[in-house]
């Protein structure tokens, strides 16, 4: 193992990268880091970074600024463009969808009425920004719920659609030991620029179909309190949009009638059930709670296990749970990805599974190129937002007065 002095004087001194270290060393990256790491030996930022290649390579670059150039994004795109295909946002249909509806509401259908109707859309764990997301069944969902809310829109009179972007929509930064050599948009706040574009896209594929009343947005675990990204992205999402901190209850029923619904993230761990036990226990004391002051809660709908399930019961309790978007690490099952669709007609709520076509989640999960498309992605996502930023502000003033603290270093 090499000595302090030694490393530090190859890294400082001698203004070597990681990877040139470990080279000559014969070691990995990530050996040197947690060398590194255990000596205290700071690492360069990122204009001292720049500082280091500009003159090791007597090349005159730019002095490095926090508004990422296209050239570069372009750059990335291209040199990924024989590796990996694009992301694509039209697929084959998923067969048999079963959608649950109210029982009464189909009385009503067969009755030649066409009912009044209330969806709330609940989507989490995306982790924007980690090596691991899968962008393709993503959308393969958004596509499948884009055909349940055409159907439902021929035989109900659809009045008001929420979306509750439950928690960790971003990967994040310092929530876990060594997240950033998992993070390929290192910074946190790109993460945000991220999950903007691709919330506006979601939205205006929903909105073809259906208006969206409001958007809420509950933190999660990853969107730390140091580097608040929900606020941000309600910033960039404007009057639609409502922070709501770790949890809001909702009346999904509103304006035909009253279902409360409380949605949350979640917390815990449980290799075995959707719902950690120390969940279950809690919340029913909060729901307890709710009910000596005369708040009655019918639906509790969270996220953090990954684990898509429509309906748990648990002491008269009722509790939804979204899938996730990542390929799942930590064991060989691969839990399901999937979001939920709230559907509230006639005094009644069912709860529709929304899952992506079964074979692009499958390749997916196993293909070994996954880090490569997703940097490709976000390097096309980055773009779109940098050209749409380019043109609606005259000058990099009015871009930083818009979102403030996130163009600080991180």
């Amino acid at each position: 193992m090499i000595d302090k002095e030694t490393l530090y004087n190859l890294y400082w001194e001698q203004g070597l990268s990681v990877r040139q270290i470990g080279k000559i060393l014969g070691k990995s990256e990530r050996t040197i880091r947690n060398w590194m790491e255990k000596y205290g030996i700071p690492r360069r930022s990122y204009k001292e970074a720049w500082q280091v290649r500009k003159t090791q390579q007597n090349i005159d670059f730019q002095e490095p600024t926090d508004q990422i150039s296209t050239q570069i994004l372009d750059n990335i795109i291209e040199s990924l463009a024989d590796k990996v295909p694009e992301v694509k946002y039209d697929y084959q249909e998923r067969e048999n969808i079963n959608i649950s509806l109210p029982l009464k509401a189909l009385e009503k259908i067969s009755s030649n009425e066409r009912p009044s109707l209330t969806v709330t859309i609940v989507i989490s764990d995306l982790h924007l920004g980690h090596e691991s997301h899968l962008p393709e069944t993503y959308w393969s969902c958004i596509y499948n719920l884009e055909r349940v809310l055409k159907f439902l829109s021929k035989i109900f009179d659809i009045k008001r659609a929420r979306v509750v972007l439950n928690g960790d929509i971003v990967s994040g930064r310092n929530i876990y030991r060594k997240q950033e050599l998992e993070n390929l948009i290192q910074r946190g706040h790109w993460q945000v620029f991220l999950a903007e574009r691709v919330i506006k896209r979601t939205l205006e594929q929903i909105e073809q179909i259906v208006p969206v009343h409001k958007v809420y947005l509950i933190k999660g675990h990853h969107e730390d309190t140091e580097s608040n990204y929900m606020l941000y992205l309600k910033k960039s999402l404007g009057d639609k949009a409502t922070y709501c901190s770790r949890y809001v209850i909702l009346d999904i029923g509103e304006p035909i009638g009253h279902y409360n619904v409380l949605f949350t993230h979640g917390y815990g761990r449980s290799q075995y059930y959707p719902v950690s036990p120390s969940f279950i226990r809690d919340i029913l004391k909060t729901l307890s709670d709710f009910k000596s002051r005369g708040i009655v809660v019918e639906r509790i709908v969270t996220a953090h296990s990954h684990w898509l399930n429509p309906e748990i019961i648990f002491e008269s309790t009722r509790i939804s749970v979204t899938g996730g978007f990542q390929k799942w690490q930590y064991s060989i099952q691969q839990r399901p990805s999937g979001i939920l669709l709230l559907i509230y007609s006639e005094d009644e709520c069912s709860v529709v599974p929304i899952q992506p076509l079964e074979q692009i989640e499958t390749f997916e999960r196993t293909e070994p190129n996954l880090e490569y498309k997703n940097m490709a992605y976000y390097a096309q996502i980055l773009r779109e937002h940098y050209k749409y930023y380019e043109k609606e502000y005259d000058s990099d003033e009015r871009v930083m007065t818009l979102y403030g603290d996130m163009f600080e270093q991180g």
